[in-house]
């Protein structure tokens, strides 16, 4: 808890001094959509967002994401089945065609336990690390990662998602 406080204030104040960073030049699309397919232990996985860039060094959004579940068995420990929506903070840090973004955020999250049980409603925070690089003017490819933790649930609470994925984003 403490060191996600610590990383919550450090983004905090990277995205109040963004601009200072941001590299001159940069144009951006003011509207994305990204989006993250892949696998994990539990099997597909999708996690799509869009955001509204208000200036070139950061924007605001919303994200889903949907994580297959994988029941467990005598052999193999399974993996818990996650649907999250929420919204986020993105601040971008361009160079040249490559583009960091961190994205804080915090949303609804339900989660369907491995282990058996029903489905648990919770809420936490996400985060969200990219690195991209520009392709077109209008699709980039990269690299994701994503966090997502359960915090106001007894049932699951200190459940965990975290993944690394292909980025692809689109500007419109």
């Amino acid at each position: 808890m403490t060191f996600f406080r610590t990383i919550l204030a450090l983004l905090i104040a990277i995205a109040t001094t963004a601009n200072v960073f941001a590299q001159d030049g940069v144009t951006a699309s003011r509207y994305t959509v990204s989006g993250t397919p892949g696998f994990d232990d539990g099997g597909f996985y999708l996690s799509a967002d869009f955001e509204f860039r208000n200036q070139v060094a950061h924007g605001f959004g919303g994200y889903a994401a949907f994580f297959q579940k994988k029941d467990s068995d005598t052999e193999v420990v399974g993996q818990s089945g996650i649907n999250a929506f929420g919204g986020f903070y993105r601040a971008h840090f361009n160079r040249a065609s490559w583009e960091l973004a961190i994205s804080p955020g915090f949303g609804v999250i339900n989660i369907d336990p491995a282990l058996g049980g029903d489905a648990a409603m919770s809420f936490g925070p996400s985060l969200q690390v990219e690195l991209v690089t520009q392709i077109t003017n209008t699709f980039a490819v990269g690299i994701n990662w994503m966090n997502f933790y359960s915090w106001f649930n007894e049932k699951v609470e200190h459940e965990t998602k975290e993944t690394v994925g292909v980025r692809l984003r689109f500007s419109i």
